[in-house]
């Protein structure tokens, strides 16, 4: 591992900047070709480009991301939390710390190899200094954000407005878990929804807590992380007093 370490937060902004912008890019460079061509000259042969653009958008990002996760692995400190972080992100498939692409080159997976026997060792917190005491989280809509938090997270609470604060010490299963739906299942909220939704969840003595994240303004990686970062600070405050 580098001797100095990046954060997961620094780690994950670079693995976007290198997955996510340019897999944009090329299907918007596509789209446009194909709108493109078929002002100048309509032909049905011009949509072909549209697949085309895709092929190439999944070979380059799954080839970016490989790259970033073996920089990622010998760059930063918490290897496990950056795992999860990174499969919250998009960055990699879930629970793909262990595999080896079959397309990397014999050198590559062997440092590979090397860097995923981190993954052995015991987890341990890894502050980021660049969060601050406490995080206001609002909530999204069609117009923006809101003015005023819904969540202010800190590492003695979480305070959900308007309702309650509710300590740390008394939280337990704090998560960001995700629920899969079919049709068969019948009706959330109203409407028979198919795919996957993201939830916010976290149990305090005899209540349960849960909220969509697609009703809040924060990406769902960054929300996981203030979640570990204020835990663990937490407990090693806990710790140092007893």
């Amino acid at each position: 591992m580098s001797t100095n370490p990046l954060t997961v937060q620094q780690a994950i902004e670079r693995g976007l900047r290198a997955t996510v912008l340019p897999l944009r890019f090329i299907m918007v460079f596509t789209i446009v070709g194909v709108i493109l061509l078929s002002v100048v000259k309509f032909s049905w042969w011009d949509f072909l480009l549209i697949p085309a653009g895709l092929l190439v958008a999944i070979l380059y990002t799954t080839y970016a991301a490989q790259k970033w996760r073996m920089w990622a692995y010998g760059h930063v400190a918490g290897i496990h939390q950056l795992q999860r972080s990174a499969e919250l992100a998009g960055i990699l498939t879930r629970q793909t710390y262990d595999q080896i692409p079959f397309f990397l080159s014999c050198a590559q997976k062997n440092t590979l190899k090397v860097l995923q026997k981190r993954f052995s060792d015991e987890p341990a917190f890894v502050d980021d200094y660049s969060i601050p005491p406490e995080t206001k989280v609002f909530s999204k809509s069609l117009f923006g954000s809101s003015d005023t938090p819904v969540l202010t997270i800190s590492e003695s609470s979480i305070d959900i407005h308007p309702l309650e604060v509710f300590e740390w010490e008394q939280i337990t299963n704090e998560r960001i878990s995700r629920t899969t739906y079919s049709k068969d299942w019948g009706t959330v909220d109203g409407i028979a929804p198919s795919g996957s939704r993201d939830f916010f969840r976290f149990e305090y003595v005899t209540q349960h807590f849960e909220t969509f994240m697609s009703t809040l303004d924060i990406a769902v990686w960054k929300l996981d992380l203030l979640l570990y970062i204020y835990r663990g600070r937490f407990e090693a405050k806990r710790a140092a007093v007893g």
